[in-house]
């Protein structure tokens, strides 16, 4: 992806007009995409404009500044841009971008193989001159603007709606925004053409044929014979909900009170205050004293003096902060280690009965 976008519609004082919100008024899809959508659309178009001016009817300075004024969000109103160009294809569509099979159908999975094939080698290009692409330029619009929504997330202002919109959300900037490197690209494309990949399609459905002892996977998006193996592996990331966890550390501190859900989305407090915390919606995570004191509370509200959580378990509260970790950044999950790290060496150092 380019490198130093620049934010200029999600910037700190739109995050901080939201954030100082009443916890529990603001809605993400009604009030945080549209500033996202504003800012990647915006990536999109200058550098579109830039590599090919002749792709619309105006000059670019133009519509990029018809596009600064109108109003956030999606649809027409909020971009004028799209009505002024040759090609459709040259819109920014972030629905598109999330489905792209949406709508689509395939012979067989050979002809599927081959049509995505060549989309891995366009994405393997476009990943090779970034700038040049507005596909990558909005991608660094959406990386850029994850700190945004982290600091929305971490002020409690989100109603209960926007938790399971959040969900949707990280799985749209981790497939636009995210993703593996070029060279594995490069590697999927050259196992597909040596014919040891193949293309199964969106949304597959597996099921076991016990007479051929094979697994049999079949997709919406190609039509012919199922695909069949002998081996299925399971590579599915579930989403982090303390509910549904099989972590029997996480089950036991629940079970036995030390711990509880929290709870986002109340106009009245979120989870993380003190209480019954049995406001607002369950967002999955560990209730934790605030995003910036996080000792866990147990089934009455009460932060534990020496029990903490960071990072997957706290996702509801820290949203993204796991999957933004890189090696010799300043994370903020490495900062909240150092930050628990001291406090549980303060905590070790004074005796229980002490306390």
């Amino acid at each position: 992806m380019p490198t130093g976008h620049r934010l200029r519609f999600f910037d700190a004082a739109a995050a901080g007009r939201l954030t100082a919100r009443e916890p529990g008024t603001v809605g993400f899809l009604a009030e945080v995409w549209p500033l996202i959508v504003k800012e990647a659309g915006a990536a999109w178009y200058r550098t579109l404009l830039d590599v090919r001016p002749g792709a619309a009817r105006l000059p670019a300075a133009v519509l990029l500044d018809r596009y600064a004024a109108a109003g956030d969000g999606y649809g027409a109103e909020a971009d004028p841009v799209a009505e002024q160009l040759y090609d459709p294809a040259d819109r920014f569509d972030p629905f598109a971008l999330d489905r792209p099979l949406d709508g689509r159908r395939f012979r067989d999975r050979a002809v599927f193989g081959a049509w995505l094939a060549e989309r891995l080698y366009e994405d393997l290009d476009a990943a090779r001159a970034p700038e040049h692409t507005p596909l990558k330029a909005a991608a660094a619009a959406i990386a850029a603007v994850k700190g945004q929504v982290r600091r929305v997330v971490a002020a409690g202002v989100l109603n209960g709606p926007s938790h399971r919109e959040l969900s949707w959300f990280r799985s749209f900037g981790a497939h636009i925004a995210s993703g593996p490197p070029a060279s594995r690209i490069a590697e999927l494309a050259a196992l597909y053409e040596a014919g040891v990949v193949e293309f199964v399609g969106a949304r597959p459905a597996v099921a076991v044929d016990a007479a051929a002892g094979a697994f049999v996977a079949t997709s919406p998006t190609t039509d012919g014979p199922p695909a069949t193996a002998r081996a299925l592996l399971d590579a599915w990331l579930p989403g982090a909900d303390l509910a549904l966890s099989a972590d029997p550390l996480l089950r036991e501190l629940v079970a036995s009170g030390l711990a509880r859900p929290h709870r986002a989305g109340s106009a009245s407090g979120s989870g993380s205050g003190s209480g019954s915390g049995n406001e607002g919606v369950a967002t999955g995570a560990l209730d934790v004293a605030s995003p910036s004191d996080l000792r866990v509370r147990d089934a009455a509200g009460r932060p534990h003096p020496r029990l903490f959580a960071f990072g997957i378990p706290v996702e509801g509260v820290h949203w993204n902060t796991a999957i933004g970790a890189r090696a010799r950044a300043d994370a903020a999950m490495f900062r909240e280690a150092d930050a628990i790290a001291r406090s549980a060496l303060r905590a070790a150092r004074v005796r229980p009965h002490a306390r």
